[in-house]
């Protein structure tokens, strides 16, 4: 069974010589920006077919300050110029890519592809000789529902194709036949082979799937090598491609834990600047809490300054006021005083001055009452005694 599965190999890898690649370059952009592109090739003497497996954008110091998220960045590729149905493109006039003189495309409807959706390119062949195919490549990041702006290109991406060989079939019956009739040690050692190299590369994929996290582990890395070495070691064109793909895989998954890292930074450095920003905020409102009390705290002190300076003037007022009424006082008081000073003279003066007219009344009356007294006496001693001599007639 296994030697008729091995003819059915060699008469199908012989009888059309197919290779298939796979390719990892790095390309760089005319504003400074870097792709990482994995693709494969798969060749024979009527086609040619590259299919894009995946892309990594790296952004320069030009763009990064405009696009803060790379993972909005989407890598273009286009087949034809002019207007596209679906969708439109701004800023740069897109270029198609250029189909060598030895082959034959068919322009797609639509026009464009993204590299996102894993396109593939079909190439016809019009000879079997060696020639380059080049594809420009373009940076775009949406502006609306239908509107794409492209703002960067990258010119280096060049496809090589080698020259097709192809062994004559009558040849490769021939081998066939002697190999179906009497199997040799070559082909029994491509057995050998085969089988090897199918559980390495099961024992690659297996580690590969357990793979969470960069970088790949010492075991994983030494079956890569392993794989490596024995794609080194084989001319299988069946097995070179299964190996290759295999690779691929790795690399393919490398990027994808490389994107996974990358946004878990961006999401760490977005979350440490969202905790920044909640900071920032925090300590401007405590800021602006604190100038707030600040503020309260001097309208408070003006106000009581104010008040204090207030209260001041009422007590001065209340103060002038006081004396100004307590000098009132002590002036009535003091007009009363005089008053009843003059009055008390008054009645002094009043009661002297009866007191002087009394006395003098009194001392007329008494003179007077002297005077009939002695008039009385003498005009009784007269009477008594008529012929003394005396002084004469006396008037009142």
């Amino acid at each position: 069974m296994r030697r008729f599965i091995s003819l059915i190999i060699v008469l199908c890898g012989t009888s059309v010589c197919i290779w298939a690649h796979g390719h990892i370059d790095t390309l760089r952009t005319v504003t400074g920006d870097t792709l990482i592109l994995m693709y494969d090739v798969e060749s024979d003497s009527n086609q040619l077919q590259i299919s894009f497996v995946n892309s990594r954008v790296k952004l320069g110091e030009l763009n990064s300050r405009k696009i803060k998220n790379v993972e909005d960045v989407k890598v273009v590729l286009f087949d034809r110029t002019g207007v596209y149905s679906d969708i439109s493109f701004t800023n740069i006039t897109p270029e198609a890519l250029m189909t060598p003189s030895q082959m034959r495309y068919a322009r797609s409807e639509a026009g464009y592809f993204f590299i996102e959706e894993r396109p593939t390119l079909t190439f016809v062949r019009e000879t079997n000789k060696a020639s380059s195919l080049y594809i420009p490549l373009y940076f775009a990041i949406k502006e609306n529902r239908d509107r794409y702006k492209l703002f960067s290109v990258c010119r280096e991406f060049e496809v090589k194709v080698d020259e097709a060989k192809v062994e004559p079939q009558m040849k490769t019956i021939e081998r066939v036949d002697y190999e179906a009739d009497e199997p040799t040690a070559e082909s029994e050692e491509q057995d050998g082979i085969e089988v090897v190299v199918t559980s390495q590369i099961n024992t690659v994929l297996a580690l590969l799937d357990a793979q969470q996290r960069l970088p790949f582990s010492d075991g994983l890395q030494y079956e890569i090598n392993k794989l490596r070495d024995y794609r080194d070691r084989t001319n299988d064109k069946v097995l070179l491609s299964r190996i290759n793909r295999t690779l691929t895989k790795c690399e393919v998954k490398k990027l994808d834990l490389e994107n996974a890292e990358i946004q878990q930074q961006a999401q760490a450095e977005k979350e440490a600047a969202e905790l920044a920003k909640a900071e920032r905020e925090r300590e401007h409102q405590l800021l602006q809490e604190q100038e707030q009390i600040r503020r309260q705290e001097a309208e408070a002190t003006k106000k009581r300054n104010i008040w204090t300076i207030i209260g001041g003037a009422i007590l001065a007022v209340l103060c002038f006021v006081g004396s100004q009424i307590s000098q009132h006082i002590r002036s009535v008081k003091n007009q009363r005083s005089l008053a009843q000073m003059q009055d008390n003279l008054t009645r002094q003066a009043e009661n002297r001055v009866k007191n002087i007219a009394r006395s003098q009344v009194n001392k007329t009356v008494g003179d007077v009452k002297r005077k009939v007294r002695q008039t009385g006496r003498e005009m009784l001693q007269k009477k008594t005694f008529p012929n003394k001599k005396g002084p004469g007639n006396f008037s009142i």
